[in-house]
């Protein structure tokens, strides 16, 4: 009688046959041919139909059993542990087989690696075969996330491959933190671990030089699991850190989508050449369109996994995503679509927790006043389910649902890599600029700093100060970069520390005495004017240039800007950049800027409610700036504004030769009233009312008669 396990043997035998001597030592050569999740899940019932013939008679199925170990490395490893995931897998009650089946078990494997030209690991000249699972597969699914941090480090490590056992094991320890799996897996399997991290180098540079390019075109650079995508998205962000979207383009996905009333599940495109096809899903069908398409299925996604096949004229192919059931997390700054909730870690983002019950709920570092939890939402197609909203209030959080042996427990944290910005000045200076297209207009030389995670060297001070350039009109300028301690416990921070004399201009020619004359043919230039100031670190892959004006400061309008920026304070950090600020980098910058305020999620959600601020994709930028005037007195006009800080600071210089022969300046006030976001007030002269709303509205501010209902 045929076993269910003949035609995987058959299968499986052929691909492993392929496998040539010199890159069967290769790590993760094995991968490739592992199934995928739902064949998995299909290869593992064949495998325990047939394990009472199986065990007595393991090397009838050497394929198989070489697959078997590979894959429980790779979707089940959790830490040295093997036999239990084994005996769950092929459904052995005894979680330790005896000590003849597991010698049985061992020696046909190794005989099956040795046999496909694969390589065995040795530990203490003794075979290790988890060790070996391990190296045939790479990196297992439940490290991947924390194994990027370690891609990110030797990104800028020249010398990353050559370092010695005991600084290996040390970094590993640093990057690894509260990881210990982590940092064991990666101290007990460097090689496997260093010739993946030359694989992603590799691909990331691939990817870099040719935006066209698909995962599925760089096979042949490195073996890239679609889980190591679909459950770890960071992995994209690695890859192509400008647009990481693009590599999930050919992949259905899940999303939560309130403007459709629940949860969607987003198509990619077909190629033309692949039309007419038609999608199947849960009994349903939707005709294959070339681009992109969603359908809401609400209700039905709640369920542990569900299969999605496209039906074509000569082919068909099928994937299984995983289901909302018992509950899932949907990242909010992604588009809304399904994250792996699953992991131990993820990215410090806005989430939505979605599930058909009530799940049980603990919190730490998201908001909870505003946020309940288990809010009853009703889907559009009448089926009601549960919701939280977790927006992050802290630079660090935690979530735990459920309790006992179902409990599940994720961290979030930022992205770590070595980081280098450019500030005007901390707290309200950071506002102390006009911005005229690629230039800024400000009054005195800028903050620049590093951030680097610690423990990516062993002299942090050391290798920024020989690596980082700061540069004005490309010429090295005089200074030193100092520490200011741990930023976010996961970074630190290092400020420029200007010189009193960033470079002197040779002012005379001749002939010196002593050192003293010197000083007669040396002299600091006047900074003020047109400048360029540069940042370089080419090992780090840093170089980046400002164009600056720099001018006069007036002391009468600064004394103005003392009480800010409060709870105005989003509108500084968003000021900071053209391009907005993903939510993990907004931590980074408020530490920067104002270290002791607290950085509140669910107040830019309130800006973006009211129109005025916008998140485009995963990047919150101000959308517009508002103000309105109104005239309590003959003798006062009341400025209220809620918008970009700069243009408010370009509006007092401009008022400063007006007010000032006349009187003071009006103080800038915070006002955080009762059901409206924080905004700014002060009282001007009436008679320079005009000259005001001309001056805001030539840049772009939209005067009107209530803020909150333009």
């Amino acid at each position: 009688m045929p076993s269910p396990l003949d035609q995987f043997e058959t299968t499986l035998e052929q691909k492993l046959s392929k496998i040539d001597e010199k890159s069967g030592c290769r790590a993760g050569v094995l991968l490739p041919h592992i199934p995928s999740r739902n064949e998995w899940d299909v290869f593992l019932v064949a495998a325990r139909e047939s394990w009472d013939l199986w065990r007595k008679k393991p090397e009838a199925y050497p394929a198989c059993l070489v697959v078997l170990y590979g894959g429980l490395a790779f979707f089940e490893y959790e830490d040295a542990s093997f036999w239990p995931q084994f005996s769950a897998a092929v459904g052995c009650l005894d979680k330790t087989p005896p000590l003849s089946l597991y010698n049985k078990l061992n020696r046909v494997y190794c005989e099956a690696v040795t046999h496909w030209r694969l390589k065995l690991i040795g530990v203490k000249e003794r075979t290790s075969y988890v060790g070996s699972a391990v190296h045939h597969i790479g990196i297992p699914l439940s490290f991947w996330g924390g194994f990027l941090d370690l891609c990110e480090w030797a990104v800028v490590q020249e010398e990353w491959k050559n370092i010695p056992k005991e600084e290996w094991d040390a970094l590993v320890t640093r990057l690894s933190g509260s990881r210990r799996r982590l940092r064991a897996f990666l101290i007990g399997n460097r090689e496997s671990a260093a010739q993946i991290i030359v694989e992603m180098l590799d691909a990331r540079q691939c990817l870099a030089s040719d935006p066209t390019l698909t995962i599925e075109q760089l096979k042949h650079v490195c073996f890239l699991r679609p889980e190591y995508f679909d459950e770890v998205p960071e992995t994209a962000e690695f890859l192509r850190p400008n647009d990481p979207e693009s590599l999930f383009r050919d992949r259905p996905r899940l999303a939560w989508d309130e403007r459709r009333g629940g949860i969607v599940l987003h198509l990619p495109g077909v190629e033309r050449e692949k039309l007419p096809a038609t999608w199947s899903i849960g009994g349903k069908e939707f005709p294959a369109a070339g681009t992109p398409d969603g359908y809401a299925i609400h209700a039905a996604a709640f369920c542990s996994s569900f299969p999605i096949k496209l039906w074509t004229e000569k082919t068909n192919q099928e994937v299984r995503l995983s289901g909302a059931k018992p509950w899932a997390l949907f990242d909010m700054e992604r588009d809304g679509y399904y994250v792996n909730s699953s992991r131990d870690h993820l990215p410090l983002r806005g989430y939505v927790l979605v599930s058909p019950e009530k799940v049980l709920i603990k919190r730490e570092g998201f908001e909870v006043i505003e946020c309940p939890e288990n809010e009853s939402y009703v889907m559009s197609d009448g089926i009601s389910c549960f919701i939280t909203r977790l927006f992050p209030k802290d630079r660090f959080a935690s979530l735990t649902v459920g309790e006992g042996v179902d409990c599940s427990v994720i961290r979030f944290r930022t992205r770590k890599r070595i980081e280098a910005r450019f500030f005007v000045g901390h707290s309200w200076r950071s506002a102390r600029f006009t911005r005229y297209g690629d230039q800024l207009n400000l009054e005195e030389l800028p903050i620049v700093c590093v951030l680097v995670p610690i423990g990516y060297f062993p002299n942090t001070r050391e290798a920024v100060n020989k690596n980082f350039k700061v540069l004005i009109d490309k010429r090295q300028a005089d200074g030193r970069w100092e520490s200011r301690g741990e930023a976010l416990e996961d970074y630190e921070l290092f400020d420029w520390n200007w010189s009193k004399r960033p470079f002197l201009d040779q002012v005379k020619s001749g002939r010196v005495k002593d050192f003293g004359q010197l000083k007669e043919f040396f002299r600091p230039p006047d900074l003020k004017g047109k400048r360029i100031l540069s940042v370089e670190a080419p090992g780090f892959g840093i170089r980046f240039s400002y164009s600056l004006y720099i001018e006069s400061s007036k002391m009468e309008v600064e004394r103005c800007w003392s009480n800010l920026p409060g709870k105005f304070l989003p509108w500084f950090l968003l000021a900071q950049s053209q391009d907005g600020w993903k939510w993990d980098e907004l931590g980074l910058v408020s530490f920067i800027l104002a270290r002791e305020a607290k950085l509140s999620y669910f107040l830019f959600k309130k800006y973006a409610d009211a129109g005025l601020f916008v998140q485009k994709g995963r990047r919150w930028t101000i959308a517009e700036s508002r103000a309105n005037l109104t005239q309590p007195s003959d003798n006062l006009c009341t400025l209220s504004y809620c918008g970009d800080p700069s243009i408010l600071w370009g509006l007092y210089k401009k008022m400063f030769h007006l007010v000032i022969p006349k009187g003071n300046l009006p103080m800038v006030c915070v006002v955080d009233g009762r059901g409206v976001p924080p905004f700014l007030q002060m009282s001007w002269p009436s008679q320079h009312r005009e000259d005001i709303t001309r001056h805001l509205r030539s840049r772009t501010v939209c005067v009107v008669g209530n803020l909150w209902n333009p």
